[in-house]
């Protein structure tokens, strides 16, 4: 989540549990920043679609001899587990290509800013996702949470993604003539966790 949305957390708690035990009080209300909302909502998001499509791909094939408690928080760590630290609790090697796809993206998005996981940034991506879908539409501002975000953010969240994807594609082609043998989806797992 990051070292600014941690503690924002514990602020906005702290604050309703007082307004609770004393509602009387004129304690203000404390609300969530823009960033920690957005960093917020795409994890969880991320967390949530990581584990059931995990989930759902792997019950037949490297959670077969899970039980179902075992099988969903099996799921569920390999889906936070990817954006942050890079650990595992199954073979990765025998996890389908569905599944290494959905792995793969989650290492390139990673964790939320000032926090200590790798990737392009949680809000990087949904800024620039949002950027991408007001541009379909026509839409010229870029608004999150009834907030105007600046509107160099939208391009530069994409420029950081397009740059990410160029760079990616340079190192595995270098990746390629260095391992002509490899299995394309296996190489570029590697690359994106190096990467990451």
């Amino acid at each position: 989540l990051g070292f600014l949305v941690i503690p924002e957390i514990f602020s906005v708690l702290s604050n309703k549990i007082q307004r609770l035990r004393y509602p009387r009080s004129p304690v203000s209300k404390t609300r969530f920043s823009v960033q920690s909302r957005l960093s917020l909502i795409t994890t969880g998001f991320l967390v949530v679609a990581g584990t059931a499509i995990f989930w759902v791909f792997e019950k037949t094939n490297v959670l077969v001899d899970a039980g179902g408690f075992e099988a969903f928080t099996g799921s569920l760590f390999q889906s936070i587990t990817t954006r942050t630290a890079g650990f595992n609790t199954v073979d990765m090697g025998a996890i389908g290509p569905v599944s290494l796809h959905v792995l793969v993206l989650l290492m390139l998005i990673g964790g939320s800013p000032g926090g200590t996981a790798g990737g392009v940034r949680t809000s990087v991506f949904a800024v620039a996702l949002l950027h991408v879908w007001n541009l379909l539409r026509g839409v010229g501002d870029l608004v999150l949470f009834r907030r105007r975000l600046p509107e160099s953010l939208g391009p530069r969240a994409l420029a950081i993604l397009v740059l990410t994807a160029g760079w990616l594609f340079v190192n595995f082609a270098v990746l390629r003539q260095l391992q002509p043998g490899g299995i394309e989806s296996r190489l570029v797992f590697e690359l994106v966790s190096a990467f990451g």
